[in-house]
């Protein structure tokens, strides 16, 4: 089966027939994760952006950034990683595990940031990224979810992290 042609719930539905259960399913009703919609992953970087990023080209960290989104998506994550954050100095290696790891292969996050470069709203200067000549669309959509009250939880979330200083070695660089 190729996957071009493969559908996880016609999957589950066969396997449900074998074990002689009648599955009957509602395609209408199944929603997409928001984990890999890339206006939800626009929405997030524009408030990460808005809250995180240093003066007025906004200059951030692109790790930093990926992170954010990352935990901001996850809520789970937030008290390790501050917790590692805390405690990073301590050399306990126990507390070196509490730190998400996840975040380097987010493929969604990384095709939204080429998008966003590709369209001049962000720019890339080596390991960071700042306002690009259209960054006015992110700070756009940053106000209307605000005003909106949108993704609530990611923007506490981001709003937390405020306290954390990022740097490339706590973000798995050199």
């Amino acid at each position: 089966m190729t996957t071009s042609n493969y559908d996880p719930v016609a999957e589950l539905g066969e396997a449900l027939a074998r074990s002689n259960v009648t599955p009957r399913i509602n395609r209408a009703r199944i929603v997409r994760s928001t984990l890999h919609e890339p206006s939800y992953h626009v929405a997030i970087i524009a408030c990460a952006m808005r809250m995180h990023g240093e003066g007025p080209s906004k200059r951030i960290l692109a790790p930093w950034l990926k992170l954010l989104q990352f935990v901001a998506a996850r809520p789970a994550l937030v008290e390790n990683l501050l917790e590692y954050w805390r405690t990073r100095r301590s050399g306990d290696l126990e507390k070196w595990s509490l730190m998400p790891r996840g975040y380097m292969g987010d493929k969604t996050h990384d095709g939204v940031i080429d998008f966003l470069v590709a369209a001049g709203i962000l720019h890339r200067g080596g390991d960071y990224l700042e306002a690009g000549a259209r960054f006015d669309v992110l700070g756009r959509i940053a106000t209307q979810v605000d005003a909106a009250n949108m993704f609530e939880r990611e923007r506490k979330i981001l709003d937390q992290l405020r306290e954390m200083r990022p740097t490339k070695v706590l973000l798995g660089g050199s």
